[in-house]
């Protein structure tokens, strides 16, 4: 546990100096891209003098700078300097002339840190701070501006933010990590639990086994408590997960308009990774419940449960047409609610992996072998890699990327639960992009 802790405390750390440095690394493309926006021919007619503020040139490259400040609200500061000797002096400011924090042409820049003096021979952009003066504490970017055709450079352009803007924005994308970290340390602690619960349960059976005619109801007992456990823990794990999404919530409602672009995104990547992990979870219990349901054995038409359910898949994507095929009067013995259950996934899963076929094609149908009926559902579609097929049933298992064809790894792993449950078994046939074959069995009788 001291490991998880210790490890998530570095995640975030790690976490937090790259988001700091990913910032960084925008504002210094926005403050290059606001270099870009300057005309170079303008600024080579500066003096830097009080005279400049008369010139057609300077009112220009003024009414530019304003421009660049208005795109932004963190931008507190815009204004170009250059360089007389050893002293760095303001060229031109966006300031309003009456404003006390107006600086005038040929004002001398106070102590210039080295970066900020060699930017006029290397011309390397860059940005400095928090650096704290008179006027407050800030984050500066700094860019040279270039005269056309050589690499002499003419003037730097200035930016600052204020710095408790910058760590506020910053702050926000830390305490998102921190959620990412608070969660996968809560899945871990329950995942032990989960373990440590399970192993506890078996040793009670082994003991137990040895008296297995007075322990029979204890046995049951410890079963029930198992499944109990089980579905507890499934619940306790959706909670962390609602928080995560309400926080989520709650940071886009009152600070999207303090979030970037990326900012957004990441949050809503958030959002989306918690509900998928509420669908899986969700999926567990529906497997739980498989196992804990009583079966209700009944003649079932398998023929018209699969009608209804292509009826119904057919009304859902209007935009396809699908052929399919579906033989008569296939009678079957079983719990109608859960066989609608098996119908329902393999042809779902049919309908999904042949959406993008040309012309997809859906039989479901009866076969015999060895004087036992199969049952099918074959399709034309994206088919599977054989050599994964052991990997079909099991629970969270795809053989198909998330960007492909969506879904939670949870419905085959069901089926194959009910079909067991029926005293049947299920296996696959495929090819990659020749399509799949599903064949059951059913094994209840009257």
């Amino acid at each position: 546990m001291a490991t998880i802790v210790i490890a998530g405390f570095i995640l975030i750390e790690t976490t937090n100096a790259f988001i700091n440095d990913n910032a960084r690394q925008t504002f210094l493309t926005q403050t290059r891209i606001a270099a870009a926006s300057i005309d170079p021919l303008s600024v080579k007619s500066l003096a830097g003098a009080e005279p400049d503020t008369i010139t057609s040139q300077y009112i220009s490259l003024k009414n530019q700078l304003n421009a660049i400040k208005s795109t932004s609200d963190d931008m507190r500061f815009v204004y170009l300097m250059g360089k007389i000797n050893n002293d760095v002096i303001f060229l031109v400011d966006a300031e309003p002339v009456d404003s006390e924090d107006y600086s005038p042409p040929g004002e001398i820049y106070p102590e210039p840190s080295k970066e900020l003096l060699d930017i006029f021979e290397n011309g390397q952009a860059f940005v400095e701070g928090p650096i704290i003066d008179e006027w407050g504490t800030w984050i500066s970017g700094h860019a040279p501006i270039t005269e056309p055709g050589s690499d002499r450079v003419l003037a730097i352009i200035g930016i600052d933010i204020d710095a408790d803007t910058w760590k506020k924005t910053v702050n926000l994308y830390r305490w998102g990590s921190i959620g990412i970290i608070l969660l996968l340390v809560s899945l871990v602690l329950v995942y032990f639990l989960s373990l440590w619960r399970i192993s506890y349960v078996n040793k009670m059976r082994q003991t137990l086994a040895a008296e297995l005619a007075r322990t029979v109801d204890n046995l049951s007992d410890a079963n029930q408590e198992l499944k109990a456990f089980s579905y507890s823990v499934s619940h306790d794990l959706r909670a962390p997960l609602r928080h995560i999404h309400g926080y989520c919530e709650a940071l886009e409602e009152d600070f999207s308009d303090k979030l970037t672009a990326d900012g957004l995104s990441y949050l809503q990547r958030l959002q989306y990774a918690a509900k998928n992990m509420d669908r899986l979870i969700l999926g567990l219990l529906k497997i739980s419940r498989v196992n804990r349901q009583e079966l209700e054995v009944n003649v079932v038409n398998l023929s018209k449960l699969a009608e209804n359910i292509i009826n119904e898949l057919n009304n859902e994507n209007i935009d396809k047409t699908y052929q399919t095929h579906v033989d008569k009067n296939m009678l079957v013995f079983g719990d109608a609610r859960l066989l609608r259950a098996v119908m329902e996934n393999l042809i779902s899963n049919a309908y999904k992996y042949t959406h993008l076929t040309e012309i997809p094609h859906i039989e479901i149908g009866c076969t015999e072998s060895d004087g036992t009926k199969v049952y099918y559902v074959k399709d034309n579609g994206a088919g599977f890699d054989m050599s994964h097929s052991d990997k079909l049933f099991e629970p969270f298992q795809r053989l198909h990327h998330a960007d492909e064809f969506d879904g939670s790894g949870i419905g085959l792993s069901t089926v194959a639960r009910i079909v067991r449950r029926h005293k049947g078994s299920i296996w696959a046939e495929g090819k990659v992009d020749e399509g799949a074959t599903f064949y059951f069995t059913l094994g209840l009788s009257s």
